[in-house]
């Protein structure tokens, strides 16, 4: 019997144990979106590319400045990028939401969220915009008055609109 090698394929999320590690974007993203989605009987959230559950969200590991980061996010230092990817699945394939490769650019007092274009993966998708971010205690940067920007808002086809309010993501010191 021949030797197979193991697939690499995205991992289902799982119960939350791990913990962020240090730099990493941690965001639960909606969390009546990710309830809505496991409610469904083929509906799935998977997680690839070193995303990890933690209890307080996903954690978007942050992506090695050499690690084929694009010039106009080597050239500011507003822009801090991460690795991963986050995907939402159901509806027998007709919901597929992916989320990869964010980035938070300091715009004012607070973040624009953005992520790779699944329509054009060399392009920037302007997601959510984060009204203020504050540095706490722990050691993190804790975003605040998350909401969905319109371009975020096309992805679901509908049922979100630009304004949505959204969980507030935090960057683990």
């Amino acid at each position: 019997m021949p030797d197979i090698e193991p697939t690499t394929a995205p991992e289902a999320a799982a119960p939350a144990s791990a913990s962020p590690a240090p730099g990493s974007l941690v965001w639960r993203i909606k969390s009546s979106l990710i309830a809505y989605v496991l409610g469904m009987s083929d509906g799935e959230v998977l997680l690839d590319d070193g995303v990890v559950e933690t209890a307080e969200g996903f954690a978007f590991p942050p992506r090695p400045a050499d690690a084929g980061a694009d010039a106009d996010a080597l050239d500011d230092p507003d822009t801090r990028r991460f690795c991963g990817v986050v995907t939402f699945q159901g509806h027998n394939g007709m919901m597929h939401v992916e989320l990869s490769e964010p980035s938070i650019t300091r715009v004012g007092d607070g973040w624009r969220i953005e992520f790779s274009d699944p329509d054009a993966p060399t392009r920037r998708l302007h997601f959510a915009d984060v009204a203020a971010v504050a540095s706490g205690q722990d050691h993190r940067e804790h975003g605040t008055g998350t909401t969905l920007a319109a371009d975020g808002a096309d992805l679901f086809f509908g049922p979100y609109e630009q304004g949505t309010p959204l969980d507030d993501p935090f960057v683990q010191g």
